[in-house]
């Protein structure tokens, strides 16, 4: 029983490495850049409105989504402001932003670089929830 403690041990702090290490070549690859935290609380993104403390701070400049391979940058900066409205037609790429954001902040919390450069907040929990 002590042996499979340490295998499962070992095993476990290899699938760390090869996360940090995955992470690390795909920043390298695409120019992803490390974001700045501050102390400030994110609450939540819903229904298109990104609700924030106002103690919080998001600057967020050229921001890609990580997955879509021929993506506009965008910048998003929430600072003393509340509530961002996204609007636009069908298929203009709202929720690929919301993704965005999301995608960066996840990353940014568990120490990974971004797909663009700038600052953001601690993050208590996320929602994102896009209605048509």
């Amino acid at each position: 029983m002590q042996f499979s403690a340490k295998l499962f041990s070992t095993f476990s702090q290899i699938g760390d490495l090869d996360v940090a290490s995955g992470l690390r070549t795909l920043s390298k690859e695409r120019g992803w850049i490390t974001p700045v935290l501050n102390e400030g609380y994110v609450y939540r993104t819903v229904n298109l409105k990104i609700l924030i403390d106002s103690s919080s701070t998001t600057s967020i400049l050229e921001l890609r989504h990580p997955l879509v391979e021929d993506c506009i940058s965008n910048d998003v900066q929430l600072d003393d402001k509340k509530i961002l409205f996204l609007t636009g037609c069908n298929m203009s790429g709202k929720s690929t932003i919301m993704k965005s954001l999301a995608w960066a902040t996840v990353l940014a919390q568990i120490g990974a670089d971004i797909p663009g450069r700038g600052t953001l907040g601690i993050v208590d929990h996320l929602y994102i929830r896009v209605i048509i």
